[in-house]
């Protein structure tokens, strides 16, 4: 897509599809102004996140950022398990908070169908498929 600019153009690696045109979030060469410039982050090929919530592969942001949290000090520590130091979620398919677990001491592990996520006392099952409706990550 080439689309015409004034002053500058940014693009957001590793990211698929995110670009900032002249200070405006477009995703796949289309304006997204319900994207805040200000807090979006991008963390993996296709996650993204800004103060409204986690975009997965561009679609609309699914909230399960609390309000006390930066996106801005969110990072990856795999593809798919993204935390700030205080929160961990893991987001495959969709965005999933991971209550619970004590960020200080997250570990995990692959699993035959995605990542067990444990702190030694909370631990989740996320798989990085979907089955109709049922949710990605299960509390264990």
């Amino acid at each position: 897509v080439k689309l015409p600019y004034h002053q500058s153009v940014n693009t957001y690696p590793p990211c698929y599809g995110w670009g900032n045109i002249d200070g405006a979030i477009h995703y796949e060469g289309k304006p997204r102004p319900d994207v805040d410039s200000k807090s979006f982050a991008c963390f993996a090929f296709s996650t993204a996140a800004d103060k409204h919530g986690f975009y997965v592969a561009g679609k609309p942001p699914q909230a399960v950022i609390p309000e006390d949290v930066n996106v801005l000090n969110i990072k990856p520590l795999t593809e798919n398990i993204l935390s700030d130091g205080k929160y961990v979620w893991f987001v495959g398919i969709q965005a999933t908070l991971l209550t619970g677990i004590n960020a200080a001491k997250v570990s995990w592990e692959k699993t035959m169908d995605g990542e067990k996520i444990t702190d030694g006392v909370n631990s989740w099952e996320c798989t990085e498929t979907q089955t109709n409706d049922d949710p990605t990550c299960n509390k264990l």
